[in-house]
């Protein structure tokens, strides 16, 4: 297919405005310290890799052991662990380098389109996982949570930047879409391979980012 003047100049025009809009986000991380100073901490990597790695493993031995007791009890400990801790080290972050505290973090990255896009994506996919455990389909909840994680994890990434959220969005969105097929024959298989291993994922890139960061 021949390119006629008219579409080459169209092309450079969206090349042009595509290179506008990274060097945009990119501005805005620049300009935001604080902002900059937590994204591209290691410690989040890091957790991501635990929480992955410790979610993979409970998962794995579910599927080979058959025992599930306490497992739901175990899971929400290891988000709530991490949560907590997430949030503890964050503050301790933004203590030392903005004098507004917390909020003004949570404004930075989570205000504006991105937080109500984040929080449409959580709505939907709410109501899906209402839906499908009163259907009778629970094991289907783990596709609509990796289906979440991509576009929350893409929608940070618009803000944030950083290569280990679009590493995260598109494991995420490719296991959970796999996992829609056959998540029903091998479901803690699909557990780990749809929410345990993108998150480690997220982890060793990030990982890898912070330190080809700290060498430059």
């Amino acid at each position: 297919m021949k390119h006629t003047p008219s579409s080459a100049h169209d092309e450079e025009e969206i090349a042009a405005l595509a290179r506008q809009l990274t060097e945009l986000r990119q501005a805005v991380r620049r300009n935001n310290p604080l902002l900059k100073t937590v994204a591209t901490s290691a410690i989040y990597p890091s957790l991501a890799l635990g929480l992955g790695a410790i979610l993979s493993g409970l998962s794995i031995y579910v599927h080979f052991s058959g025992n599930i007791s306490n497992f739901l009890f175990a899971l929400l400990a290891l988000f709530g662990l991490s949560g907590g801790i997430k949030i503890a080290l964050t503050a301790s972050i933004v203590k030392k380098h903005d004098a507004r505290g917390f909020s003004s973090l949570v404004k930075s990255i989570y205000g504006g389109k991105t937080g109500s896009l984040i929080l449409g994506a959580g709505l939907a996919i709410g109501v899906c996982i209402f839906f499908l455990a009163n259907a009778g389909l629970p094991w289907y909840i783990v596709p609509a949570a990796a289906v979440f994680i991509s576009f929350a994890s893409h929608a940070l990434d618009i803000v944030i930047d950083l290569v280990e959220y679009r590493v995260l969005g598109w494991a995420s969105l490719a296991a959970g879409l796999a996992a829609l097929f056959f998540v029903e024959q091998a479901p803690w298989i699909w557990v780990t391979l749809s929410l345990g291993l993108p998150f480690m994922l997220f982890g060793i890139a990030g990982i890898y980012r912070a330190s080809v960061a700290r060498r430059s």
